[in-house]
């Protein structure tokens, strides 16, 4: 772990309109806080959030934890930060809100772990670039264990992102892809790569700690074990490392079985989803949403197994649903081994796919470059082609895509695509143009295209559309409501295919169990875009009625432990029902109160004792018309 550690207490004033003041101190222990925290305080201020900020200025051993809270000890400080000034005392705060801020390449070495506890809260600084950008790399031996957990997940945002007033992401323009790098887990399972090892992608050459693999000589480990990623919410992120190079939201480089990926969210990133590269890992419930590039990219002989994947992209940005390559350089460039093995033969199962049709190249799924990868019970709608088959090998010696699906290799099983091409209903089914269902590339031989023909259609089905619920344009400014990943019925779909051995029981087509899971209640129902898009999902901080009733508005305690008090004065007198809700959806908690437009301000409690920890949402309407007044964010710990 990088171990300069250099921490700031920013203190705001509640109610006197001050501005934050920051100071600052240094430590370089082992994983341990400093006794010592530089503060501002007043005699109405209490301290409202740390900011616990890492660069990459030294290296040290231990096991770090980050967690959502720090108690501040009491202490004398200098007013004004500078010593030999006036002082002041600073009472001892319990439970600060704290924001863990990466300043630069942030690494966890190997033998040490890193522990972000559930609801914490992890920030990527954004204003540096290049090799000044912030990214969080696990190094080859080291450990990152982020387990969270669906009411109090991980999050991990640009700098500044307030994550308790989603509003602003309802917006693209305000909150954008590209704030910061991502994360990036490395270690030393099989790949294909000709050299054995290589620095992960976008790294600058003096980086020599971001290199995954094998050294020439040594043994690949496929149990190797980079820890826990699980129910973490990542977003912002792609920024370059170095030109045109950027971080995908979540980058894996050789990882092993022993590596958990579980329940994670990466969203808004200027380059891919989720890139792997090679390695063993298996992934399960992930959700990307709203990429520039492509959502699921996995490459250099990935051998793992990948199920529940849902995928919603931008209608006016973002490339392909998924690409996949055996190697991830061009046709006439490769990197891989001379030849091509171990294959790229990881598995997919139960992946719903929403792409961006609009856009030329926003197949839903792409094999190319020796990838023999199969995929089974899945959905996939909008998109310029539904399945695109590479027609070339980078070398004599290695197979082309087409080889591979005559040798059984690579499959495409039990799917069903929709919504394909500019005119849906008249999509060609087979073809070699880039208007059709399923698509071979070059220019092949007749028969090559009738066995290519027989293979791809055997078990797969195409409806011109009626699979899901989303708007054909504008699906981003649409905001919440507008989509439904479970499809209202089964009408054309293919027959659910049996799963190999290691996957998990689904006995459905696509990412959700239609006969248990709802639009309001599935596996994803935790993630930002299910709170901000799904149908029938609460929708933190939309308030489009607030300007016309709340003169100004506050409540708290903010993450509480028990009463919330709501104060606000009105700019008109409102019937007002103020309801607690949990991720789901459902009513837990009702007060209802008249607030009068009086000038003076008004006091509602609503009592969250008794319910369990975790993220709730306070939501208030107008009685009368129901009308949305304001929804927040409430942490429940």
């Amino acid at each position: 772990m990088a171990r300069k550690l250099t921490l700031a207490l920013v203190l705001a004033v509640i109610g006197l309109g001050l501005s934050a003041q920051t100071y600052t101190t240094t430590s370089v222990g082992a994983g341990d806080l400093p006794d010592t925290l530089f503060t501002r305080q007043t005699s109405n201020g209490v301290p409202v959030r740390v900011e616990v900020i890492y660069t990459n200025t030294a290296s040290g051993t231990g096991t770090v934890t980050w967690t959502p809270t720090l108690n501040i000890p009491a202490q004398t400080v200098d007013a004004d930060g500078v010593a030999g000034g006036p002082t002041v005392n600073v009472p001892a705060t319990s439970n600060v809100t704290t924001r863990w801020v990466l300043d630069g390449f942030v690494y966890v070495n190997s033998g040490n772990t890193l522990t972000i506890q559930p609801g914490s809260v992890v920030w990527g600084e954004t204003s540096g670039s290049g090799s000044n950008a912030s990214v969080l790399i696990v190094t080859r031996g080291a450990r990152i264990v982020a387990d969270g957990t669906a009411v109090n997940p991980i999050i991990m945002t640009r700098r500044g992102d307030d994550v308790s007033n989603n509003n602003e992401a309802l917006d693209r323009s305000t909150n954008p892809a590209n704030g910061w790098a991502g994360l990036v887990i490395l270690g030393n399972a099989p790949t294909n790569l000709g050299t054995g090892q290589r620095l992960i992608e976008g790294a600058p050459t003096d980086q020599t700690r971001a290199t995954y693999g094998t050294a020439p000589g040594d043994t690949p480990n496929p149990a190797h074990d980079g820890g826990i990623v699980r129910y973490v919410s990542i977003r912002n992120t792609g920024k370059a490392l170095e030109s045109n190079s950027e971080l995908q939201g979540l980058t894996l480089g050789a990882c092993g079985t022993g590596t958990i990926i579980s329940y994670v969210e990466s969203i808004f990133s200027a380059d891919d989803g989720i890139e792997v590269f090679g390695g063993t890992v298996n992934i399960d419930h992930f959700v990307c949403a709203f990429i520039d590039d492509d959502m699921f990219d996995f490459d250099q002989g990935w051998s793992g197994r990948a199920q529940f994947l849902l995928g919603y992209q931008f209608d006016d940005d973002g490339n392909r649903g998924c690409e996949w390559d055996g190697d991830d350089a061009s046709e006439t460039t490769p990197n891989v081994s001379a030849n091509g093995q171990p294959y790229a033969q990881g598995q997919f199962a139960n992946m719903t796919v929403v792409g961006n049709k609009g856009f030329s190249e926003s197949q839903a799924v792409i094999m190319r470059n020796n990838a023999a990868y199969t995929i089974r019970n899945s959905i996939f709608v909008s998109a310029s082609n539904g399945f695109r088959l590479g027609s070339s090998s980078t070398s004599a010696t290695i197979p082309t895509e087409y080889d591979h699906l005559v040798a059984d290799r690579l499959n495409v099983l039990n799917c069903l695509f929709a919504d394909i091409g500019s005119t849906p209903a008249t999509t060609p089914l087979v073809g070699t143009g880039s208007n059709s269902v399923f698509r071979i590339d070059g220019s092949p031989a007749q028969p090559i295209i009738d066995n290519f023909t027989t293979l791809i259609t055997a078990t797969n089905t195409y409806r011109a559309s009626g699979v899901l619920t989303y708007p054909a344009t504008g699906r981003l400014a649409a905001g919440a409501g507008t989509f439904n990943p479970i499809p209202g019925g089964t009408s054309g779909f293919p027959a659910v295919g049996t799963l190999p051995s290691g996957f998990a029981t689904a006995n459905y087509i696509g990412a959700f169990d239609p006969a248990t899971e709802t639009a309001s209640s599935n596996w994803a129902s935790w993630t930002f875009l299910a709170q901000n898009y799904i149908v029938g999902a609460p929708t933190p901080n939309d308030q489009p009625q607030a300007p016309l009733f709340f003169e100004s508005y506050t409540f708290g305690p903010n993450p509480t432990s028990g009463t919330i008090f709501v104060r606000m004065q009105v700019k008109q007198s409102v019937d007002a029902q103020f309801d607690l809700i949990n991720v789901n959806g459902q009513v837990l908690r009702t007060k209802s109160q008249y607030l009068t437009a009086n000038g003076e301000t008004q006091v509602v409690e609503v009592d969250a004792n008794g319910l369990g920890n975790g993220v709730y949402f306070l939501r208030s309407r107008n009685r009368a018309t129901g009308d949305l007044l304001r929804t927040d964010r409430v942490v429940k710990q």
